[in-house]
């Protein structure tokens, strides 16, 4: 229905009749409908409560606004909750009800009746309703309903494709679509359309009612979704498209790319309120639309959807529908040509009349629309049915044929063949011969050799440049002589001559033996020499040529020259020859017919068999084929059928709806006006029945004209006052009124009092006064002059007589409409209500126009004056995220000035902190002060400790909220009271493993105190190189944990164990650390990055007690040694033998022990020291250097100590090169012996990327790698222990290290989206199995060690004492041998 550019598109429960949901998808409901009286409702009672929504998704023609109507009910005790009514992605309607209203189905609360009207503009091609609530309780108690929807089009102009409401049919007429995919309505037929998904499920999916591609689970982090389409020429693309946010989107974006390049995002945040809940979890769902034109020429566009999700699809995904492409016209418009056709492609488009592949007028179609041929007077669809004079109309192929020689001009001839035929040829001049150039036929230069002579070109004969040439001579210029020019001439007709004598003709000439002359052939065709005429191939009949000579036709009277100038009776004269005269009711000649009239399409006309004027195909009476709208019937007839959507031409119908239908704006084909329209004239109503009033082509009643419609007004007393018997033209009495008929109330009572128990009382607060009231306002304000039906004055009032205020406070206005003291902003007195006034309302100067104090201004307002504002800048809050000790993260909240209390408070315990949308039993805060606020100003900080005890998916959030003010020293106030920081993911772990890895912990620290106690009982026992190989592990275990990644808990609660790994305790014992803080300063200097974590010193003189102590300790076991061994050397014999034999027995092995110790001291003391202590002595050389400022003289010694070590280390690796010969017999031995040179170099450049490499965790932990990679290939290759043993424990023991340095890249910081911290935690337990595992292997094989010394000593005593018992018996002086060897 179209009237007024509005389309009634689509209604739905019109009538009280519908069981189904018509279309509809419906989600959540108890019943489709119910009836409340006689009304039926969609949902309804008992219908549509909790959870119950309506939804529709539609296909619309082109449109740039929507209108929807429809009847809400509101049905029982809705307690301020809202219905919403959603178009696509806008939220179009919301209101809250309450209970109360009219009780007519449900329970007694009532129902609210309301009409619901949205116009909005909209121009997709689908739309998307939604309708629901947030009532919370079951449809008994309290639901909803609707009737009567409508929904209306605002379309396009005609032939637009897409257009805004501004635009006219010029402005989007322009645009035509060239790509339209992924627009199905059916899940069934809805396919990818050549739409690729990449990174995602090839899937399409069903949201509700909307069919996507991609959608809910099948497309999210990473997936994209693609298509390259081919377009025709163009400089600019339109796209529209729909993009379906599911799930829970996290401030999360979406993205369209073109060849490319972003074009378009947007972001969205998801909401748990459900209210737009289509598909997938509980979190609102928005099916977006958009609209993008952007700048485009190349042949083909790729266009790619995305987003930047970052979690798997069932938790959050996207899916796309309705992708069009339009491009601007290349071509331009004509008013019926649609845009987007190419007129002159030779293909007939959209809604093209015609199209002949050419731009030609006068050819039956031009500009793609019908046009006649030239010459034609009279056509219908470009076919020609008559033609102007001077054409001759050819009915086989309804043309017209110009006639070139009837002595009249056309527009299309430059000449006429009769008039002037020497020069003129079918209506077009042309040249004599040998002319060279011409303008209208005549010469205006001639060829070489010829001269211009009465418009010929003759050949000049004196011109001829030898004399010899001349032929002949008969000094005239006639031709066909025999001589002419000078030359023997050919006779007429001759083609070939020999001496002026013809010997063979031209075509069309025949020799005449005789007279040596041609004569021309008559019948040729071809008029030649005398002949008059000819029959040529362009005459049908013989008709004014016989025998060569000018005839007319019998029915001619005057002949003369082939051409009749009169004709017979009965025979009309027409283009100098005899027709019949068409119209004397008698069929001669030619005729087919004769109806003795000129009316067309009577069957009959101009004497021809005609057809009805609506067919577009005639053949000799017959229509085979009719013009737009008609239908050709069996018998040849063309007629209209009013109801098959086709307005036919030159026909009775004005219109087309394809209904029946009455008062839609078309009936029975033609314009039909409104309801109660008594004068209609084309669709447009001029004159309404009576009390009916024509409004907007609408007949409506008029309330308040003073005439009844019945059916529409009870009354019309032509006034809006309340309570007269009429009110909105229906009847109304009084208020409160218990009985009324026709608007007289027949109540006990008078007018004011109502009964109660038999009594009429006085009811305060109906607006009417009777005698026991001073007023009645209708309210219980105080404040406005009347308060419990009793005279008040208003507030800030000095004077006021019945409750009207006369004369204000100071300060105060009166407003006498309002009968209230009201402050004036602007006035410079401050009043309650006020916070400042500064005699002016201007923003800007400290004091607003509303009188509030503005943001950076503190104000003073005086007694009797007017308030002064100073600018001062306020301070602010600020919450900043500090660091992470795995479960424990810090944030700082500070301020950036000074700021005080102004109350006596403990501004602290109103901090309130609390972690956004978790549960509190799952964390714990700990507020840290660090400044409190006094009420002084100070720089005020607190450290917020957040311990949370669970896994969380997404980073928590801190909020900070502020419920006391702070000021400046210039009392401003803090701009902002709360803040929130985003916190990092926490590295749980819970109790049960951190128990395991507490027990694990506690292993490894008896582990490595039985390896040191071993180490220590193998070196008693002679084998000094498993404790250097015990504190080799232990050493390189340690340095592990400075790797500078960030371990998992587990892992480092392990790496706690190796604490143990010092001599602290016996620098503790001795108080060395005493005896060097009074010699020297010992500052502590910060480390940095995983070292300052973990509160390293890296202060080299510092750090070097432990090694000047163990150096202390090593000079005073060799000074012990040698004092020990002089004393045994000066004692005699018997000084062993008094304590008997068994004493001076291990006297004399104590004293063999003490000189090996010193031997080994001397040979290999300092370097055995040296390797022992590399690991300590390069890590803090390495750590004073890079940690060094150079800001006094004690840091540069530092530092040059530091260089000094790391410089020994060097020149010790340099021996080892320079001090042994190269040539040795096999080249591997050579590089066993370098053993000790490869381990100290790898120990100096392990700590020196460790140390040097902490800011760049990737650097350190491949270089690390690599060493440890380099050192094993070196193991493995050269071998240098001939101990499988020991060999065994070297390789085990670097292998270790190879695999953690090697895996430690899982901990990387870029690595935690990949490899997240419950994998860390199981990669942390392979770590503490790997270094446990080599504690174990390396204590198995000290304890074989001590068990294989102590076996030996076993036997080796058990011989002794045999051998002994045998000495005892043959030898009387025991002790010989004793003092044989002292000696």
């Amino acid at each position: 229905m179209s009237t007024f550019s509005q389309i009634l598109y689509h209604e739905s429960f019109t009538s009280n009749s519908f069981t189904t949901s018509e279309e509809w998808v419906l989600k959540g409901q108890t019943n489709v409908y119910s009836d409340c009286g006689t009304v039926r409702l969609l949902g309804g009672y008992d219908g549509f409560g909790k959870g119950a929504s309506a939804t529709m998704f539609i296909q619309l023609p082109p449109h740039h606004t929507i209108q929807i109507t429809l009847e809400f009910w509101k049905i029982d005790t809705w307690d301020s909750e809202i219905f919403f009514i959603y178009l696509d992605q806008v939220s179009a309607f919301q209101q809250a009800y309450i209970m109360g209203g009219t009780q007519t189905c449900g329970k007694i609360q009532g129902e609210t009746i309301q009409q619901i009207s949205i116009t909005k503009p909209h121009n997709f091609q689908s739309l998307f309703i939604l309708m629901t609530s947030d009532i919370d309780e079951t449809p008994s108690n309290e639901s909803w309903g609707i009737r009567d929807f409508k929904l209306y089009i605002y379309p396009c102009p005609t032939g637009c494709q897409t257009c805004i409401s501004t635009d006219s049919r010029i402005n989007c007429i322009i645009w035509s679509i060239v790509e339209e995919s992924l627009t199905s309505l059916d899940i069934n037929t809805f396919k990818p359309d050549g739409w690729t998904i990449e990174r995602g499920y090839k899937y399409t999916s069903n949201c509700l009612s909307i069919p996507l591609l991609g959608g809910y689970d099948y497309t999210g982090e990473n997936s994209y979704i693609y298509k390259k389409i081919n377009l025709p020429a163009h400089n600019q693309i339109k796209i529209k498209f729909r993009f379906m946010f599911i799930d829970s989107w996290n401030a999360e974006n979406a993205y369209l790319y073109v060849d490319n390049v972003q074009v378009w995002t947007d972001s969205f945040n998801y909401q748990s309120r459900e209210i737009q809940d289509l598909c997938g979890w509980a979190y609102d769902d928005i099916p977006h639309n958009q609209e993008i034109t952007v700048s485009h020429s190349k042949q083909s566009i790729t266009l790619k959807f995305t987003s930047d999700l970052d979690q798997v699809p069932t938790n959050e995904s996207f899916g796309i529908r309705d992708i069009q492409i339009y491009i601007p016209c290349v071509f331009g418009s004509s008013f019926s040509q649609a845009c987007g056709t190419v007129c002159g492609n030779g293909v007939k488009e959209s809604q093209e009349q015609c199209d002949d592949g050419n731009i030609y007028a006068f050819d039956g179609c031009f500009n793609c629309e019908y046009s006649c041929v030239e010459g034609c007077s009279n056509c219908i669809d470009g076919i020609c049915f008559e033609c102007d004079i001077g054409w001759i109309f050819y009915s086989d192929f309804n043309t017209c044929i110009p006639i070139v020689d009837d002595t009249q001009y056309q527009i299309w001839e430059e000449c006429d063949d009769t008039l002037q035929y020497e020069i003129c040829l079918n209506g077009k001049f042309f040249c004599p011969s040998n002319c060279k150039s011409c303008q209208f036929g005549i010469c205006l230069q001639c060829k070489l050799n010829y001269e211009l002579i009465n418009n010929r070109c003759e050949s000049i004969c004196q011109n001829q440049l030898i004399l010899n040439d001349i032929q002949c001579t008969d000094y005239n210029l006639q031709p066909f002589d025999k001589c002419h020019q000078c030359y023997y001439d050919l006779q007429q007709g001759c083609q070939l001559q020999s001496n002026g004598f013809c010997i063979q003709c031209l075509n069309g000439w025949i020799l005449d033996i005789n007279q040596n002359i041609c004569i021309p052939i008559c019948g040729d065709l071809v008029i030649l020499g005398d002949e008059q005429c000819d029959i040529n191939k362009y005459t049908k009949s013989s008709f004014g040529c016989n025998q060569c000579e000018f005839d007319c036709q019998d029915e001619c009277t005057d002949c003369q020259f082939g051409k009749c100038y009169d004709c017979i009776p009965g025979w009309k004269l027409k283009n100098y020859q005899c027709e019949s005269d068409c119209g004397n009711n008698s069929i001669q000649g030619q005729e087919e017919c004769d109806d003795m009239n000129s009316i067309r399409f009577d069957g009959c006309n101009n004497c021809r068999n005609d057809c009805q004027r609506e067919c577009s195909y005639c053949q000799k009476g017959i229509c085979l084929d009719c013009i737009y709208g008609w239908h050709l019937t069996d018998h040849f007839i063309c007629e209209a059928e009013c109801g098959d959507n086709l307005i036919a031409l030159i026909s009775y119908e004005e219109c087309e709806d394809s209904n029946y239908d009455q008062f839609d704006g078309c009936y029975q084909c033609k314009t039909e006006c409104c309801h109660y329209c008594n004068a209609c004239v084309y669709g447009y109503c001029y004159n309404c029945e009576y009390t009916f009033t024509l409004i907007d082509q609408y007949c409506i009643p008029v309330c308040g004209d003073g005439l009844i419609t019945v059916e529409y007004e009870q009354c019309d007393d032509m006034n809006e006052i309340p309570y007269d018997g009429c009110y909105f033209c229906n009847y109304q009495c009084r208020e409160r009124c218990k009985l009324c008929i026709k608007g007289i109330c027949y109540d006990k009572c008078e007018y004011g009092y109502e009964e109660v128990d038999d009594e009429c009382i006085a009811i305060c607060g109906d607006g009417i006064v009777v005698e026991q009231e001073d007023c009645d306002d209708q309210n219980d304000i105080q404040s406005d002059g009347c308060f419990k039906c009793k005279f008040h004055c208003p507030d800030h009032c000095e004077i006021c007589q019945q409750g009207k205020c006369k004369l204000c406070e100071q300060g105060y206005e009166l407003n006498r409409i309002l009968n209230q003291c009201l402050a004036y902003c602007g006035n410079g007195m401050v009043s309650k209500e006020e916070e400042c006034d500064d005699m002016n309302i201007e923003d800007g100067d400290g004091c607003s126009q509303q009188c509030k104090v503005e943001v950076n201004y503190v104000c003073k307002n005086y007694q009797y004056s007017f308030t002064q504002c100073t600018y001062e800048k306020y301070p602010s809050f600020e919450a900043a995220f500090i660091k992470q000790d795995y479960e424990i993260q810090y944030v700082s909240l500070h301020f950036d000035q000074q700021v005080k209390i102004q109350d006596d408070i403990i501004f602290s315990e109103y901090i309130q902190l609390s972690l956004k949308e978790i549960d509190p039993e799952l964390y714990n805060i700990t507020l840290i002060i660090v400044q409190e606020a006094y009420q002084y100003c100070t720089y005020v900080e607190y450290i917020v400790e957040i311990v949370i005890n669970s896994t969380l998916s997404s980073p928590p959030v801190l909020e900070v909220v502020l419920n006391e003010q702070l000021y400046n020293e210039n009392d401003a106030p803090l701009i902002n009271q709360d803040g929130s920081v985003r916190l990092n993911i926490p590295k749980y772990l819970d109790d049960q493993k951190k128990q395991s890895a507490q027990v694990l912990k506690k292993m490894g620290t008896y582990i490595m105190n039985s390896m040191g106690g071993a180490g220590f009982l193998v070196l008693l026992l002679g084998n000094s190189f498993i404790l250097r190989g015990v504190i080799e592990v232990l050493q390189q275990q340690s340095y592990l944990r400075f790797i500078n990644v960030i371990f998992p808990l587990n892992l480092f609660i392990y790496f706690e164990s190796t604490n143990i790994i010092t001599v602290q305790p016996m620098l503790d014992f001795f108080n060395f650390n005493y005896f060097s803080s009074e010699l020297v300063e010992l500052p502590f200097v910060e480390s940095y990055e995983k070292l300052k974590f973990y509160d390293i010193n890296a202060d080299l003189v510092n750090n070097i007690q432990a090694q000047i102590f163990l150096s202390l300790a090593l000079y005073s076991v060799y000074i012990g040694c040698h004092f020990l061994i002089e004393i045994f050397r000066v004692m005699e014999v018997h000084h062993f033998l008094q304590f008997g034999e068994s004493v001076a027995s291990l006297l004399l092995k104590f004293f063999k022990s003490l000189t090996t110790l010193k031997r080994e001291l001397q040979k290999d003391g300092l370097k055995q020291f040296l390797l022992a202590n590399c690991w300590d002595l390069l890590f803090m050389s390495f750590l004073q250097i890079r940690s060094s400022s150079f800001k006094d003289l004690r840091s540069i010694f530092s530092v040059i100590l530091g260089y000094s070590i790391i410089y020994t280390c060097a020149l010790i690796i340099s021996c080892y090169f320079l001090r042994e010969d190269l040539r040795m017999p096999l080249f591997s031995q050579y590089w066993i012996k370098k053993f000790n040179l490869f381990l100290i170099f790898k120990k100096l450049l392990f700590i020196a990327i460790l140390v040097l490499f902490q800011q760049s965790q990737e650097i350190q932990s491949m270089l690390l790698t690599l060493v440890c990679q380099i050192y094993l290939i070196y193991i493995f290759l050269f071998r240098p222990f001939q101990s499988k043993t020991e060999y065994i424990n070297l390789i085990i023991t670097e292998m270790s290290v190879f695999v953690f340095c090697f895996t430690v890249i899982l901990y990387w910081n870029q690595m935690e989206s990949r490899f997240d911290y419950d994998n860390q935690v199981i990669l942390g337990w392979f770590h503490i199995a790997t270094l446990l595992s080599v504690l174990i292997i390396n204590l198995a094989i000290q304890l074989y060690v001590v068990l294989g010394k102590l076996t030996s000593v076993v036997m080796k005593k058990l011989q002794q004492s045999i051998n002994h018992h045998q000495i005892q018996q043959m030898d009387p002086y025991p002790l010989r041998n004793v003092m044989e060897y002292k000696l």
